[in-house]
This record gives structure tokens, sequence and C-alpha cells, in this order.
């Protein structure tokens, strides 16, 4: 295992020569929810998917996007809830808010809003269901043995992991036009 966080060596590992920095089959077992899709390809296709993904990120349109989506969450979301807290002296997680604000994100991917950043701050089972996977793939990498017996008998943090898969993709599955009202 190879752990940097200098930006030279970042883009050297993922621009430069790539080839020579193999994840390897125990990354793939680890991170099988990914499949083939960029996170854990190998070089052919991640650098593929790579060229297309830069190509479309290039695009002013998506560029566009990317700031009329971002900029309207800031001040749909964002401002009120931090005038809220001001005006009130409420307490509030920041780590949690900036967390909502991967709204962007899902309404880029997915083309639609969870309105989870809001005044209300309304509990959303996705929400929950993503810190469990994310638990689980770290536990994956500091017990590397238990978890595939944890998977076999379907318990503690891969039962948290499939139950979270299992909402994810139900999260992603449903048309949100049929969904319960989503606005705060």
């Amino acid at each position: 295992m190879m752990i940097t966080s200098d930006p030279a060596n970042v883009h050297y590992i993922l621009t430069k020569n790539f080839p020579n920095f193999s994840k390897g089959p125990e990354f793939k077992e680890i991170f099988d929810i990914f499949g083939d899709g960029i996170f854990g390809a190998e070089y052919e296709s991640w650098e593929s998917q790579r060229k297309a993904i830069k190509a479309l990120m290039m695009q002013p349109r998506f560029q566009e996007l990317v700031v009329t989506t971002s900029w309207n969450k800031v001040e749909t979301g964002l401002i009120p809830i931090m005038e809220l807290v001001s005006e009130t002296g409420m307490e509030v997680d920041v780590q949690e808010l900036f967390q909502r604000f991967a709204d962007c994100s899902c309404i880029l991917v997915l083309g639609h809003d969870p309105v989870s950043l809001c005044m209300e701050l309304p509990h959303l089972p996705h929400e929950k269901a993503f810190a469990d996977i994310e638990e689980a793939l770290q536990y994956r990498h500091i017990l590397p043995h238990i978890w595939k017996l944890q998977r076999w008998l379907q318990v503690g943090k891969e039962r948290k992991l499939k139950e979270g898969l299992k909402q994810q993709n139900h999260t992603v599955a449903t048309d949100p036009a049929g969904r319960e009202d989503l606005t705060c």
C-alpha cells in the first residue's frame, strides 16, 4: 500500500505513470461494489473512462450547469440555513451541511434533487446508507480478513453494506416524480 498527499505525486500516479501503479486483485475484491467503473478499473479501462469524463467536464454547457446548480444550492439551501443559525444561535453540524451540499452531485449525475440541504434538514435514508457503505469499505481495509467472514455470515459492517446498497439502489431506481413531496 502506498499513501501520498503531495499533489505532484498524485498527478504523477494518476496521469503520467498510471500503468505502474496497478490496483491489483485485493483492491478489486475490497471495492467489488464499484464493478468495472472508473474507481475499480485498471489502466486501459481507467484511461478510456477518464478521457470520456474529462471530455464531458470540459464542455462549456456542463461547466455552466455545474455553476448554476452549485450557486442555486448555495442560494436556496446553504445561505438560508446559515442565516437561521446566525439569527437564532442554533447549533448546527457544519460537516453535515457540507455533506448535504452533495445534492449538487446528485442533480448532475442523476438529474434529481434529493432536497436534503434545506431548513428542516430532513432525515434521508440514502444518506445513512451511503455512510454505512463508506464505513464498511474502510473497515475492509483495516481488517482485511474479518470482513470476508462477516460477509459470509451476513453480520456486522457487511450486513450494513448490503442493506446500504439495497437502499442506494432503491433511491436511484425510484422515480423522483412518484415520491413523496421532497420540497422543504
